[in-house]
């Protein structure tokens, strides 16, 4: 509860953000450990920010964030000035670290070994949980907007989601679960290249039926690499791919110009509409294929 009255930013990642120093806090754990490519890492940090303004240095809680070598400086810059312990690394092509080599970068930092917890996005096992409620209360809202409007009472609801890394799409699925029937159909954006789930998707005629990576390099390249325990999760649902059935998530592979087109059209300085990361730019590369499929 004492850490409710700081959630004011209104970030997506904040409830994520939330439930995580909630449980730091309860369990006495004063290290939190994550990859990021900025938003999660600066949602956590200045939660926890604030949090050590309220607290004696015992109770006192550490972020780490290791962030890829070629991060904006701008996004190093900001985590720093919340006294958050910053890791730039060279990866390689956007890939993620194992939690094993998090692990020994947190203790080269910190010099501890305990009272450690890795919260890379999709490792943190509290996500999925705060994104189905959030899920939850948005379509709520929706379906009361759209009951004043008699022509759209009853009209499909179709939500579109990036991949990412998988915590706020499951998150999202689980969340539409508790709707039934009345549930907003979920359409998954995979982006072009490679990302968490090219271990499960084989190309036909693959020898052994053996796991590949796309050669491909990555538009969204914070999201590569074997490393979210969800990514099996999210793989058991490509089964059922029938588009009239409302539980059936969607998925939709974006072609790199369709997502090259929605950068095009959301980011033109000429008429800049939202700002987006490349990995949510994704899910405006789909409308042209899901209004198809809708038809």
């Amino acid at each position: 509860n004492l850490v409710v009255p700081f959630l004011n930013e209104n970030d997506l990642k904040d409830l994520r953000s939330w439930a995580v120093l909630s449980l730091a806090i309860e369990h006495k754990i004063k290290h939190l450990s994550l990859w990021t490519a900025g938003n999660a890492g600066f949602s956590l940090a200045k939660l926890v920010h604030r949090w050590n303004a309220t607290v004696d240095e015992t109770e006192r809680k550490t972020v780490y964030c290791m962030v890829d070598a070629f991060a904006p400086p701008e996004i190093v810059v900001t985590l720093r000035s919340l006294q958050c312990r910053v890791a730039p690394i060279a990866t390689g092509s956007g890939a993620i670290l194992s939690r094993e080599q998090l692990y020994h970068v947190f203790v080269s930092l910190s010099n501890e070994q305990e009272h450690y917890w890795q919260v890379t996005d999709g490792w943190d096992g509290v996500g999925v949980f705060m994104y189905s409620l959030l899920a939850q209360q948005c379509l709520h809202f929706l379906r009361k907007e759209l009951e004043q409007n008699a022509t759209l009472k009853d009209a499909d609801v179709y939500i579109i989601l990036p991949l990412g890394t998988g915590n706020f799409l499951l998150g999202v699925i689980r969340g539409m679960e508790r709707f039934g029937q009345g549930r907003a159909k979920v359409v998954a954006a995979l982006p072009y290249g490679d990302h968490m789930m090219t271990p499960f998707l084989q190309k036909k005629g693959e020898p052994n039926g053996r796991p590949r990576m796309r050669p491909d390099e990555p538009e969204a390249p914070k999201l590569t690499g074997f490393y979210s325990p969800l990514s099996p999760c999210l793989h058991s649902l490509v089964a059922n791919q029938k588009f009239q059935d409302v539980s059936a998530v969607e998925f939709i592979e974006v072609d790199r110009a369709s997502q090259i087109e929605a950068a095009a059209r959301v980011l033109s300085p000429a008429n800049p509409t939202i700002a987006s990361e490349p990995s949510a730019l994704i899910a405006f590369g789909v409308l042209k294929q899901l209004v198809q499929r809708i038809r």
